[in-house]
């Protein structure tokens, strides 16, 4: 049965301040119900007594298509398209199909190849496109966001998150972001944040802090230890700079000894990387990767093609994930075929932590389905990877399209126990409507393994 009280929170804060995390009342305030909002769920709660909407298409008053969609690093910011296309070069490609109503909001974002919905792919980025469509219903203040596989049966994701609920200010800005679960409870999401608060500042930038269903505070995203942060935006929209800041607004330093995070987009929107910053504005290693610049060369599509790092003298720098930096490739759909890692002067040279210079990616004729990944050494021959120890997976698919199971295999092809888990093989099943109902993982003796 749906859980009205789980949504006690998606109307919070008449009146934001990033101290409300430290004052006990306030929390308390936040937590109030706003019978409007529910009254407004409810009456979107199928027959069947779960959150689900209805997966009818949206009206179409325009539709565009993009190669990609615009970095971005929160859910702050409307997604955008990157790259515009054709209606007929949309056909021969991986490509976002972007719809709106006749009041110019979007109402659905489907990736698509052709006339198929298809799982996205490495166009996601970190707080991108979760599933093949994504549709977004507006009533009053509340923008609710449901998602759907390519059977067009609604789905989970980031975790269990069924719906994201927006509530918007009177210009509409958004304000706050809550997740529920299929039931309508509220939950945290697959990096523990509950829910996102935004306020609109003076100078055009935004305070976001988030929270788990605790009231902690909760980072940008994992290992990115951004607390409090103030987000600016540039004129055409685009992120360019991230602050953490304390309770009043000064910068702080993160544990990595990092205040701000500088991004980089050219005319068209295409990301070309970072720098970070202390709180005085001098380059510095850290965060994540641990390095002072990363340098990303994007394609005429808005791939990235190559990605290099600096430290905070300029020289190159390898990140704490074992690389200097990496080339990648792809195929006419737009799928990634192959990469490689390299050193300092960008030669292929193995990742010191995963032990493989180039991994090849195949995909089936039609370029929906990934079908295997392969590992390579710098000689071009197959590799373990050093700490997982398989050398090549594959990817086996129903006849509805869906992932029924992975295999990690050997140099020869030959099922292994991976080192860090022992898992030979992951099996998964579903429903009729596409939806998973179960994911296990076998050993080469066909046990399974309990988590």
């Amino acid at each position: 049965m749906f859980n009205i009280f789980g949504l006690s929170r998606i109307l919070g804060y008449s009146d934001f301040n990033p101290s409300y995390m430290r004052n006990p009342l306030l929390q308390n305030v936040k937590r109030q119900l706003r019978i409007p909002v529910l009254l407004l769920i409810g009456l979107l709660i199928s027959c069947q007594g779960d959150a689900r909407l209805p997966a009818e298409l949206p009206v179409a008053h325009d539709v565009r298509y993009y190669t990609s969609l615009v970095f971005r690093e929160t859910p702050y910011a409307q997604q955008k398209g990157l790259v515009k296309l054709s209606a007929v070069q949309a056909k021969k490609r991986g490509h976002y199909r972007i719809t709106r109503d006749s009041k110019e909001r979007i109402v659905e974002i489907a990736f698509m190849q052709g006339e198929h919905y298809k799982t996205p792919n490495h166009t996601t980025g970190y707080y991108q496109f979760p599933a093949p469509v994504v549709r977004t219903k507006y009533e009053g203040n509340t923008e609710i966001k449901s998602f759907y596989n390519h059977l067009n049966t609604q789905i989970s994701v980031r975790g269990q998150v069924y719906l994201e609920v927006y509530e918007l200010d009177s210009l509409g800005n958004r304000k706050h972001l809550y997740f529920l679960d299929k039931n309508g409870s509220e939950i945290e999401n697959e990096w523990r944040v509950a829910a996102y608060h935004w306020q609109l500042q003076d100078d055009g930038s935004v305070i976001e802090t988030r929270e788990d269903l605790h009231g902690e505070p909760q980072p940008l995203r994992p290992y990115f230890l951004f607390y409090t942060t103030r987000l600016h935006y540039d004129p055409q929209g685009y992120i360019s700079l991230m602050q953490n800041v304390d309770a009043d607004g000064n910068l702080v330093e993160n544990s990595t000894g990092v205040a701000q995070d500088k991004l980089a987009f050219d005319h068209q929107g295409r990301w070309l990387g970072w720098k970070v910053l202390d709180k005085e504005g001098r380059l510095t290693e850290g965060n994540g990767p641990n390095v002072a610049k990363g340098i990303n060369t994007p394609d005429e599509f808005g791939y990235e093609t190559a990605i290099r790092y600096e430290d905070r003298h300029g020289n190159p720098k390898r990140n704490d994930h074992g690389f200097w930096g990496s080339r990648r490739f792809y195929d006419d759909f737009g799928n990634l075929s192959r990469s490689y890692f390299t050193d300092s002067i960008g030669n292929p040279a193995p990742n010191v932590v995963s032990g493989y210079t180039y991994a090849i990616y195949t995909w089936d004729t039609k370029g929906m389905k990934r079908v295997s990944t392969q590992l390579l050494g710098t000689d071009k021959l197959p590799i373990d990877h050093k700490t997982r120890g398989y050398s090549s997976i594959t990817y086996t698919y129903d006849d509805r399209g869906l992932l029924s199971q992975v295999s990690f295999l050997d140099r020869q092809g030959k099922p292994i126990n991976r080192l860090d888990n022992g898992v030979a093989y992951i099996k998964y099943s579903y429903d009729t409507g596409g939806v998973r109902t179960s994911r296990k993982e076998f050993n080469t003796n066909h046990k399974e393994l309990k988590p």
